[in-house]
């Protein structure tokens, strides 16, 4: 037996479950944990006021949360969201009490997925209710308060409560229930663990220190066939985390402290939204730091344009008369129509070949590649799946194939792993 068959023996007879880069199930940073007078005074008192029921984005739902904090929006404050910002989410705060320039909400856009995830979401809540029929779930129950912390704000999608679980004065304590869909499951644990994106985790553990819950069912249908269900139970010290920045966040609010920019595109377009661009007025100074960096990315930018050019004309000069320009099966660039004539697009999957590239595995997977685990294996953003699939298109050696077990091996099925070795088999005849 050689040794590269020996190797994929190996890999193939790994668990039909393969490992996958860790999820962090607690929100609070490594080094920040409450003080112990809190941790000993508990999660304090217990009680929800019911502030009624109203549309999302209606104007009754934008009054209600002016002044208070909601759980899809405190992932934000900490940091920890894909969507906004502390700054963005302080100015469309403080838009409806300082006569700034109202931020609207952010825009998730209309696309296929978004329509059909939202029109799914509400099968899949129906799923998670039959699931649990002693539960007694409510979808839609409302938008609550805090009964002594007005600003703390809850919109659970689905709330039930636990018949087993009674609190001090042998009432069963509500359970908060979460309906989500998603594309793919590189970013969540398997079923029945509480391993769930972080923002999501926010979200859930608000809502359970507003209610009083011991614990969420968080439901997700991904892929639109792979339904899975995680139990979150109720953590104090990151509930306390979120409560204490929370609570900071909305005194700034009040008192029209502006947190920093933060920077990226959420920023950009938060500014760009509250203010209009002006072609008079007078002159502002800025800081010395802020103005180098700028002059740094400007440079950065120039000089990619100019590198981009280069390769645009490369590519221009191969393709000739034809249309489109191809790494193996991969599409990278092709010609299309736009305002100012035909120009050369980049293809969508031209960034799985940026990160292929630098791995230094493109074209070819050269044997270069490495058995260290890449890095965009481990961002939940980035989808796995395609990547992957990346790879096995490009594949011109027997050698290739070993090295991609190598690199990703614990994350490939079973399936993967033998398909890939009918391909090793099929590059080394």
């Amino acid at each position: 037996m050689s040794e590269f068959d020996a190797f994929f023996d190996a890999a193939i007879a790994a668990p039909e479950a393969p490992a996958k880069p860790e999820i962090r199930t607690r929100i609070r940073p490594d080094d920040w944990e409450p003080e112990p007078e809190a941790l000993a005074a508990g999660r304090g008192t217990v009680g929800t006021v019911l502030l009624g029921k109203h549309e999302p984005n209606s104007p009754a739902w934008d009054y209600l949360r002016a002044t208070r904090l909601g759980g899809s929006e405190v992932a934000a404050v900490v940091g920890l969201s894909k969507w906004a910002t502390p700054y963005s989410l302080w100015h469309r705060k403080a838009g409806m009490r300082h006569g700034h320039p109202l931020l609207p909400e952010e825009d998730i856009g209309d696309s296929p997925m978004i329509e059909w995830g939202n029109r799914l979401e509400e099968v899949v809540g129906e799923k998670l209710i039959e699931n649990h029929p002693d539960l007694s779930l409510v979808a839609s129950p409302g938008t609550f308060a805090h009964v002594e912390r007005d600003w703390q704000l809850a919109n659970p999608d689905l709330l039930g409560d636990d018949p087993d679980l009674p609190d001090t004065d042998g009432q069963p304590r509500p359970v908060i229930g979460e309906v989500k869909t998603a594309a793919y499951g590189h970013a969540w644990g398997a079923d029945g663990t509480d391993e769930i994106p972080l923002y999501y985790r926010c979200q859930c553990q608000w809502y359970m220190d507003v209610m009083g819950a011991e614990y969420a069912i968080l439901c997700v249908l991904i892929g639109g066939n792979d339904y899975r269900e995680y139990k979150i139970p109720f953590d104090l010290a990151d509930a306390l985390y979120l409560r204490s920045h929370g609570e900071a966040f909305m005194k700034s609010v009040r008192d029209g402290v502006e947190p920093p920019v933060t920077g990226g595109f959420v920023d950009k377009d938060a500014v760009q939204a509250m203010w209009e661009p002006a072609l008079e007025g007078g002159d502002v100074q800025i800081p010395r730091e802020v103005a180098l960096a700028y002059a740094r990315a400007v440079a950065a930018e120039k000089a990619a344009k100019i590198e981009k050019a280069t390769w645009v004309a490369k590519i221009e000069s191969l393709l000739k008369g034809d249309r489109r320009a191809m790494l193996n099966a991969t599409p990278v660039a092709a010609r299309t129509n736009g305002p100012h004539g035909i120009y050369l697009r980049p293809d969508a999957k031209l960034s799985a070949i940026a990160t292929a590239a630098s791995l230094e595995a493109a074209p070819g997977l050269p044997s270069a590649i490495t058995p260290d685990i890449p890095p965009w294996v481990r961002q939940a953003h980035m989808d796995f799946e395609v990547q992957l699939t990346w790879l096995v298109e490009n594949v011109q050696t027997a050698e290739d194939c070993v090295a991609i077990v190598r690199m990703l091996g614990r994350f490939m099925t079973k399936t993967q792993k033998n398909n890939l070795r009918k391909l090793w088999k099929e590059k080394a005849a």
